[in-house]
C-alpha cells in the first residue's frame, strides 16, 4: 500500500556530498538542495529547514546534519524528509535500517527523488 501524504505538512530537505569531486562533478549541495525542495513543494510541503553535511561521509550517523534531522523527527517537529537518494543518509546497512525504523515509528514519510518511493513492504524497505 503506498504511503500517503501526512497532516503535519512541514518538510525539511537534507543534502549531503563527502568530498570536494563530488561536489563539484556530482550532485552538488546546491543541485540536490533545488531538486529536493522543487519536489517538496510540489507535494505540498513547506520547507522549514534545509540541513547539509558537506564533506561528510555517510559511514557514520556522527554528522551535525543527520544529527538535526534526527532531533526534528523525535520532537515531531516535520512530517517529511526529501533527499535525493536514500544512500545521502546513510551508506551503512544498519544505519539505514534504523532510520527508516525511526522515522516510519515517528509517522515521518521519507521522499527519495531519485528513486522509488517507500511503500511499507518488505521489499522496498530492503532496497531503499
Amino acid at each position: 500500500m503506498p504511503m500517503k501524504l501526512q497532516e503535519n505538512k512541514s518538510a525539511v530537505v537534507y543534502c549531503r556530498v563527502s568530498t570536494d569531486d563530488q561536489a563539484s562533478t556530482g550532485l552538488s549541495i546546491e543541485t540536490q538542495e533545488n531538486i529536493c525542495t522543487a519536489a517538496a513543494i510540489k507535494d505540498g510541503y513547506s520547507v522549514s529547514e534545509v540541513i547539509k553535511d558537506e564533506g561528510k561521509s555517510a559511514g557514520s550517523l556522527k554528522r551535525p546534519g543527520i544529527q538535526r534531522v534526527i532531533s526534528l523527527v523525535l520532537t515531531k517537529t516535520i512530517g517529511a524528509i526529501y533527499v535525493v537518494h536514500s544512500d545521502r543518509l546513510a551508506r551503512n546497512t544498519l544505519d539505514h535500517l534504523n532510520l527508516m525504523d525511526l522515522f516510519r515509528k515517528n509517522d515521518v514519510i521519507i521522499k527519495c527523488t531519485q528513486q522509488p518511493d517507500f511503500d511499507g513492504s518488505a521489499t522496498s524497505k530492503m532496497v531503499n
